[in-house]
């Protein structure tokens, strides 16, 4: 297992991934480091997890809106929300969350308008994270 990354070893080694400035816009950087600890092993563990999880979600949200079932497109939701939120990805979060009031409301074009927002807004996500997890 690797030694935890110090705050400035990290963030020294991840500075070549998207500026600061453009990664802070789509994950809060600082506080996902503060998190885990700066640990990268555990960074790069949890970018694979985002990686496997988020495609399998999104599956069950797509299918659950087809197929009118509120719950199971709210639980997820919700689930997606949470993988956002171990990053502080704002965006991503927001887009899960209305996701998961549409689908709460059985409002389904809304939903739609909700699942298309979260494809763009959750690569986004995986794209920063994969820069900064081969650097980490």
């Amino acid at each position: 297992m690797m030694a935890p990354y110090t705050d400035s070893q990290f963030l020294s080694s991840t500075h070549r991934a998207p500026t600061e400035g453009a990664a802070q816009r789509v994950i809060d950087l600082q506080s996902t480091l503060e998190r885990f600890g700066y640990d990268g092993e555990l960074f790069r563990e949890m970018v694979q997890l985002f990686r496997v999880d988020v495609p399998f979600q999104m599956e069950r949200l797509e299918f659950a809106s087809a197929n009118h079932q509120a719950d199971q497109a709210m639980l997820a939701a919700h689930s997606l929300r949470g993988l956002a939120a171990n990053f502080g990805a704002r965006r991503a979060m927001q887009d899960a969350a209305e996701a998961e009031l549409a689908a709460n409301r059985q409002e389904w074009a809304a939903l739609l308008i909700a699942l298309r927002e979260m494809r763009r807004s959750f690569e986004e996500v995986l794209t920063t994270l994969e820069a900064y997890a081969s650097e980490a």
